[in-house]
């Protein structure tokens, strides 16, 4: 089991979806007669939540939404379980739900209840302070920390509280500068940084600082480039980093300026296709390589050429079919269809065709 699961992370980590789904799969098999007969074990109901937290994002990346479901529903129930019978203390199990994105905290936020979320999980961030004033070396509290940061302000920017989210965001983003500071081979950290940093560009935007927004990019840009020097062939470097160039891409666009839109959108290009040619069973990773297409189309219509815009606006809509045919029910790629068909036909009349 342990060979399994240990395979998977590994798969996951490359983004090879399908071959990871199995090797999981292969490990839950294991898991459940063995949890089944031997309930004293302590330590297989925690591999058992790991695993329907690992499954559960992959079936969703592959358009399995419904057994994904099914997936976070068995693992929930497994938590409300353990922390029945748990000897850990509230800190303690919120940790180690938080590691399957399992917490009553992420229960509520997926329920829709984000008020409650939020309580929960700023009664987290308390503990987690309190515990920190107490140990101010222990990384992995500081770690707890960042990250419970990190998800208020996620909580916050879908209650539309851009301000505050910023707040959150940048007390994230000094947690993890200090503990790359600290350890700057971590990978981890160093993308919890860049990733905080596109987290405050999100909220300026959105409060319409697209300037403070570029320059906060450009920041994220800078961390995640250094990590892909060091660690070209790790995916999720490479995906954040093409994260980096469309989020720049499209702020660059709406300012006007077309020929730097277009030379990122062509950077994010470059990396997304690699990355699904590598995963080709990773349908969100194909929608978001459908979604610099179209960005890139719109730059280019922009500056008037609107023969290469076309192209680019039915390489998204080919994309965007292939997704909704395996997932029917994606609400995202239907309406990317619906957008990207619109396109074409407008690029079609310019053209006189």
């Amino acid at each position: 089991m342990v060979s399994h699961r240990k395979i998977g992370d590994a798969l996951d980590a490359c983004y090879r979806t399908a071959e990871a789904l199995a090797s999981y799969r292969a490990a839950l098999a294991l898991a459940e007669p063995l949890s089944a007969i031997a309930p004293q074990n302590e330590q297989l109901p925690q591999d058992l939540v790991y695993l329907h937290r690992r499954v559960s994002p992959l079936l969703r990346r592959s358009g399995e939404g419904a057994e994904a479901l099914n997936h976070d529903h068995q693992a929930w129930a497994i938590l409300g379980s353990l922390r029945a019978k748990s000897s850990m203390n509230e800190l303690e199990n919120h940790s180690l739900a938080s590691v399957n994105r399992a917490s009553l905290g992420d229960q509520l936020r997926e329920a829709g209840d984000l008020a409650g979320a939020l309580a929960y999980h700023q009664r987290m961030l308390a503990l987690a302070e309190a515990k920190l004033a107490k140990k101010p070396g222990d990384a992995m509290t500081r770690r707890v920390l960042g990250e419970t940061q990190t998800t208020i302000g996620d909580l916050l920017v879908e209650m539309k509280r851009f301000d505050s989210a910023r707040e959150h965001y940048r007390r994230a983003l000094a947690v993890f500068a200090a503990l790359s500071a600290q350890d700057p081979m971590s990978v981890r950290d160093r993308l919890y940084l860049s990733n905080s940093h596109r987290r405050i560009a999100q909220t300026l935007k959105e409060d319409g600082d697209r300037a403070g927004a570029i320059r906060r990019l450009r920041r994220a840009l800078a961390v995640d480039e250094s990590l892909a020097a060091r660690n070209p062939d790790y995916l999720p470097v490479q995906s954040c980093l093409a994260g980096d160039f469309k989020g720049l891409a499209d702020l660059l666009a709406t300012d006007g300026d077309l020929a730097g839109a277009t030379e990122n959108y062509h950077q994010a290009l470059v990396l997304i296709e690699a990355i699904v040619t590598r995963d080709p069973s990773n349908h969100y990773q194909r929608l978001r390589l459908s979604w610099a297409h179209s960005g890139l189309a719109g730059a280019l219509r922009r500056s008037g050429r609107v023969g290469e815009a076309l192209d680019q606006y039915r390489r998204a809509l080919g994309l965007a079919e292939t997704v909704a045919a395996k997932d029917p029910a994606n609400l995202k790629a239907r309406q990317a269809m619906a957008d990207y068909q619109s396109r074409v036909g407008e690029c079609l009349a310019e053209l006189g065709k």
